[in-house]
């Protein structure tokens, strides 16, 4: 890191500052191009819904997305393992290459975890953990990894929500 720039610890101050929140309407307009268009209202809480392509007329399921209450110092958590804040003149997000967390982080929500040898291409190549804004404007924390085994590609990506009701992470999974 260059003498200039400073690294930023995330705090629950810092969130709503840097627009790391999503818009509920964003994530349901996404839902409802990517989900079903028949979703008329916001998704249920702990529910899978399949995510779907549609390919020559014909839907297919590509993955599965979710929605979960999430406690605010888990997103710190996330985020200071995750993403870098470097502060200069202007604000950049750093992706912080965590193979050690990001296989914790995955463990401990049930998902797949990658071993780390089948992820080094990607930690080299600074891909395994990807922070983004959408053309929605929603705000991506992504995992992208092959698992060590079958080598089938897995990508996990993260939106935050804050409501009057407390935080939530929209879950997205490709297979």
């Amino acid at each position: 890191m260059k003498k200039n720039k400073t690294r930023i610890i995330w705090t629950a101050d810092l969130l709503d500052d840097y627009g790391i929140f999503t818009d509920g309407d964003d994530l349901y307009k996404w839902s409802q191009d990517n989900i079903d268009s028949n979703i008329e209202q916001f998704l249920s809480i702990n529910t899978p819904y399949p995510l779907l392509k549609t390919l020559g007329g014909v839907s297919i399921e590509i993955g599965e997305v979710n929605l979960f209450p999430i406690n605010l110092d888990e997103i710190i958590e996330l985020l200071n393992n995750f993403v870098g804040i470097l502060k200069n003149k202007d604000i950049s997000y750093i992706p912080i290459q965590n193979i050690e967390f990001l296989q914790l982080y995955l463990e401990r929500r049930g998902l797949k975890v990658p071993k780390a040898e089948s992820c080094e291409g990607y930690i080299d190549n600074n891909e395994l953990i990807n922070f983004y804004k959408d053309e929605l404007g929603i705000t991506m924390l992504q995992f992208k990894y092959k698992d060590g085994t079958g080598s089938t590609f897995i990508q996990y990506q993260l939106a935050f929500l804050k409501t009057a009701n407390g935080y939530f992470m929209f879950q997205i999974q490709f297979y």
